[in-house]
C-alpha cells in the first residue's frame, strides 16, 4: 500500500463498516484525525512549530493530497501562531459555547468533521480501498473501508514493530496516532500493544532523526485537546 499516506492508512484503521469513527473512542480518533493532517502538513514542510508549541503556516501547501487543503485554509486564516487546539476545535464534534468559553478558544465558527473525513474517504473510494456507502441514518454518503485494506495495514504494523527490519517513519506516525486514538487494542493483544508503545518510546529518546522525532512531538497534544473537548461535555 505505497501509494498511500500514514492519514489515509489511520482512516482505514479507525472507520467502521458503517463509515463511522468509533462509538467508544469518537472524540479521541477525531483529535487524531486532525493532528495527523498536521503532521503530514508539517511533513511537507508548511507548518512551523515554536518552542511554545504554537504552529503557523511556514509555505503554502503544493501538494497532490487534496485532503489536507480544508484544515491547511483553516490555519493560513490565523494571523499569528497559535496553539494546535485553536485550529482543531473548528472541526471537532460536540464543541459548544462552554467548552471554548473555560479554555479561552478564540473560535468563534465551527465547521463539520466531514470536511476533514469525506476528502480522505473520497480519495480512498476512488484508489479502491474503501466504498461509498449511504447509512439509513444518514442522508450523506460515507466511506468504509474495505476489511482487506484494514488487514494489510494491520499486518505492516505488525511486521515493522514485531519483526526485525525496522520502523519506517510514517509507519511509526501512524501507529502513534492508534495507539493515542485508543484503537491498537482492535487489532493487538496487550503484550503486542506494549511491545509497540515501548518501541514508539524509544524511537523519540533514540538517534532518531530529529525532524521524525519533531514530526512525532504533535502526538504529546492529543490527550490534552481530547480532554478540553471532554470537559465541554
Amino acid at each position: 500500500m505505497k501509494d498511500l499516506s500514514y492519514i489515509q492508512e489511520y482512516y482505514i484503521c479507525v472507520i467502521n463498516k458503517n463509515g463511522n469513527l468509533p462509538v467508544l473512542n469518537y472524540l479521541s480518533a477525531a483529535v487524531c484525525l486532525g493532528v495527523g493532517e498536521l503532521m503530514e502538513l508539517a511533513g511537507y514542510g508548511c507548518l512551523a512549530r515554536d518552542d511554545k508549541g504554537m504552529i503557523s503556516v511556514a509555505k503554502p501547501y503544493e501538494g497532490s493530497l487534496p485532503y489536507l487543503m480544508p484544515i491547511y485554509e483553516t490555519l493560513a486564516r490565523k494571523k499569528e501562531p497559535v496553539d494546535i487546539e485553536n485550529v482543531l476545535f473548528v472541526y471537532m464534534p460536540d464543541v459548544d459555547i462552554l467548552t471554548l468559553t473555560i479554555w479561552d478558544i478564540p473560535v468563534t465558527k465551527t465547521k463539520p468533521l466531514s470536511d476533514l473525513l469525506t476528502p480522505i474517504g473520497e480519495s480512498l473510494t476512488a484508489a479502491g480501498y474503501a466504498s461509498k456507502i449511504t447509512p439509513p441514518d444518514s442522508k450523506k454518503p460515507k466511506y468504509a473501508p474495505k476489511p482487506e485494506a484494514v488487514e494489510r495495514i494491520i499486518e505492516k504494523i505488525r511486521a515493522a514493530f514485531l519483526g526485525v527490519s525496522g520502523i519506517p517513519a510514517e509507519t511509526l506516525y501512524l501507529t502513534a496516532l492508534l495507539e493515542k486514538s485508543g484503537v491498537l487494542s482492535s487489532f493487538f493483544d496487550k503484550h503486542e500493544i506494549s511491545a509497540i508503545i515501548s518501541l514508539i518510546e524509544e524511537s523519540r529518546k533514540s538517534g532518531t532523526d530529529t525532524s521524525v522525532k519533531e514530526i512525532l512531538g504533535y502526538t504529546d497534544a492529543i490527550p490534552r485537546i481530547a480532554a478540553k473537548l471532554g470537559c465541554g461535555g
